[in-house]
C-alpha cells in the first residue's frame, strides 16, 4: 500500500512540475504590418553581443559558447521551421521575397546541471530571454513585421534525491544539457506563432 502511495504521489509530482516550457510573452508582441505566410523562410544567427550571459564562462571561453548558442538555435530553427515552408540559412545577400528570422539573445542562466540531478523541482534550472524579430523580404528589409520576446527554461522536474529510481528518465533529462533543450523549445515557440499569426490568404 505503501508503494502504490508513494507511486501516485511521484506521478502528481511529475505532472505538477512538467511545465517546462518556453512561450513567447504576449505583452512585448508588437505588429509593424501583416505578417504573411511564407513560401520560403530563411533563419539568421542570433546576435550575442548585447544579452547577459550568466555562464560561468569568460575570455575565449564565452566568445566560443555564444557562437555555439547562436548556431545551435539557428540550425534548430531551421529544421523545425521545414514543417511551415523550404527553410534555409540566412544567404549573404538577401532575396528580394520569403521571411527572415533574426533576433538577439536577452538573458541566458545555464544553471547548474548538479542541482537538476541532484534535488530537481526547478533547482539549478536554465533560464532563456530572446528578442525574435520576423520580416517579410517583399515588403522591408530592415523592418520586421513583428517582434516578440520568448522567455522560459527548464522545468521544475524532480531530481534523483526527490524522485529515486521512479524518476529515472527525468533524472537523464536533467543529466541533459539544460540550454540545448531551450533552443529546441524556443524554436518550436517561434514556429507556433508563426503558424498561428501569419496571414495564408
Amino acid at each position: 500500500m505503501k508503494i502504490k502511495n508513494t507511486f501516485l504521489f511521484l506521478t502528481g509530482v511529475l505532472l505538477i512540475s512538467s511545465c517546462a516550457s518556453v512561450k513567447v510573452d504576449d505583452k512585448t508582441v508588437e505588429y509593424y504590418s501583416q505578417l504573411e505566410y511564407p513560401k520560403k523562410i530563411y533563419v539568421s544567427q542570433f546576435d550575442t553581443a548585447k544579452g547577459i550571459w550568466d555562464v560561468d564562462r569568460s575570455g575565449s571561453e564565452l566568445s566560443d559558447f555564444k557562437k555555439n548558442a547562436s548556431a545551435e538555435l539557428q540550425f534548430m530553427m531551421v529544421e523545425r521551421f521545414r514543417e511551415i515552408a523550404p527553410t534555409s540559412n540566412t544567404p549573404k545577400s538577401l532575396p528580394g521575397s520569403g521571411m527572415l528570422v533574426k533576433g538577439e539573445f536577452k538573458k541566458i542562466n545555464q544553471g547548474s546541471r548538479a542541482l537538476r540531478m541532484g534535488i530537481g523541482f526547478g533547482a539549478g534550472g536554465t533560464k532563456v530571454e530572446a528578442l525574435v524579430k520576423i520580416y517579410n523580404l517583399a515588403k522591408s528589409k530592415t523592418k520586421p513585421a513583428v517582434s516578440f520576446r520568448t522567455t522560459g527554461g527548464s522545468n521544475a522536474q524532480p531530481g534523483l534525491i526527490a524522485g529515486g529510481l521512479l524518476t529515472a528518465p527525468i533524472f537523464a533529462a536533467a543529466n541533459s544539457t539544460g540550454l540545448t533543450s531551450d533552443w529546441e523549445r524556443t524554436s518550436r515557440e517561434v514556429r507556433n506563432f508563426i503558424l498561428n499569426n501569419a496571414d495564408k490568404k
